[in-house]
């Protein structure tokens, strides 16, 4: 044991004794004994580490200051790290709305309408044309093929206008993300904060349907207890500048 460590140990201890002797003597009013217990307690620290001593299988523990971070051991995972949580659907929701989002889906929803009108007046212009034209006879089969293409090119381009609007959501999800962890990484330097968890509150409501969704929403909930005051959402919303519910 190090000189150091064995001195910071033995002043514990002789703390200790004067703290009994204080208790048992009672409030005698000795500035001697007063004196000598505030020179101990001032003794006391700095120190470099700690050692905790296992009496059962002699595996001791040395606690140290690592980088501002109780650390015990020499390995990188030894060390503790303050906690957080947030409840990003308070907040992606919000940011999903924002105005620069909202006007980019407006713009491709416009967009898809003006093409998804035209062909409904091009199927329907066919589809009538076809109607007037006498059954069984070579130009109303042809008009019917005319059709039929037309209603398969609508087909297929429907698929590709939820192609593209499903990437749409996904390009703003992200973008809405990437903002969100910005901003967990401003209020999470102000306040000293190392891990920061998603998370749902258990007191939120499931607003399930079935079963299935009822499943979904507690697997959603991975804390099941939680100090009220590590979820940092409120000060996102704030930091995001964004409406508190």
């Amino acid at each position: 044991m190090k000189t150091r460590e064995r001195a910071v140990i033995y002043s514990l201890l002789a703390g200790m004794l004067v703290l009994n002797l204080s208790f048992v003597l009672g409030h005698t009013g000795r500035p001697a004994l007063a004196g000598y217990l505030t020179m101990l307690i001032e003794d006391l620290g700095p120190a470099e580490t700690l050692t905790l001593v296992n009496g059962d299988d002699g595996k001791d523990i040395v606690l140290r200051n690592r980088g501002g971070r109780l650390a015990w051991g020499e390995s990188p995972y030894n060390e503790g790290h303050s906690v957080a949580y947030v409840f990003i659907g308070k907040i992606l929701g919000q940011l999903m709305d924002a105005d620069s989002l909202r006007e980019e889906r407006e713009r491709l929803f416009e967009e898809l309408e003006e093409v998804k009108n035209k062909y409904r007046e091009e199927i329907e212009a066919l589809g009538a044309h076809g109607q007037s034209l006498e059954r069984g006879t070579e130009e109303e089969q042809q008009a019917r093929q005319r059709y039929r293409a037309k209603v398969e090119e609508f087909r297929t381009w429907q698929q590709t206008a939820i192609a593209r609007t499903g990437k749409l959501d996904a390009e703003h999800l992200e973008r809405s993300y990437r903002e969100m962890i910005e901003a967990v990484e401003v209020v999470a330097d102000r306040v000293g904060i190392d891990t920061v968890y998603r998370f749902v509150p258990t007191d939120e409501e499931f607003k399930a349907e079935s079963a299935e969704q009822a499943m979904l929403a507690i697997r959603i909930r991975p804390a099941l207890r939680y100090p009220k005051k590590l979820d940092i959402t409120d000060q996102l919303i704030e930091e995001l500048s964004l409406q508190l519910e």
